[in-house]
């Protein structure tokens, strides 16, 4: 019927033949292709859902990158009475930033040398059950060059996402950094109290 198709493929003994038994089976009605033409087709296949999968990565990175700068930034926002406390010392607002910038790349650090070496053995072992569903070679567990650039991101992440609300909080004047959760000095009740 002509809705439906069928696909068969052959390898010839003699590939040199391979257009002489092209024009022969196409006087039958049977299109014939050739390998590379099969070849091309996949690759502009491959190259698309490459493309879409490269920019959904770029896309989760990015928000990964984002929750992890609103997360830090608001942990540093929260310290403000360490900050108040460091600057009462005498630390200058670039040494309140240097400490909280060293102090979350210290556990950045620590964490991310433990997820890449999970996610590294992990990865490698679900790569190759992908891969081996799909009848397609294994990539392999990723080089030491790949994991030091990986952690060399992340840390700097951190201390992007780390230093600019550690500048702001460190430039905050140490009285109001130590008076945070105190009440309130006003002479008047507030709306809610009366």
């Amino acid at each position: 019927a002509p809705e439906r198709s069928f696909g068969l493929a052959l390898r010839l003994a003699d590939p040199e033949q391979a257009g002489a038994f092209a024009r022969r089976i196409e006087q039958d009605g049977v299109r014939a292709f050739d390998w590379r033409t099969e070849r091309d087709a996949l690759t502009d296949d491959s190259r698309r859902l490459l493309t879409i999968l490269q920019t959904t990565t770029l896309l989760a990175l990015l928000a990964a990158a984002f929750t992890l700068a609103t997360a830090i930034s608001g942990r540093v926002l929260a310290q403000r009475r360490q900050i108040g406390l460091l600057r009462a010392i005498g630390l200058t607002p670039a040494g309140v930033t240097g400490v909280l910038v060293a102090h979350y790349l210290v556990l950045a650090a620590l964490a991310a040398l433990l997820g890449l070496l999970g996610g590294a053995l992990l990865g490698d072992k679900l790569a190759g059950d992908f891969a081996e569903t799909l009848g397609a070679p294994s990539a392999g567990a990723p080089g030491a060059g790949l994991l030091a650039v990986s952690l060399a991101v992340a840390l700097l992440v951190v201390a992007a996402a780390t230093a600019l609300p550690a500048w702001r909080a460190g430039r905050m004047p140490v009285q109001a950094a130590l008076a945070l959760g105190r009440g309130a000095s006003s002479a008047s009740a507030s709306r809610v109290a009366r």
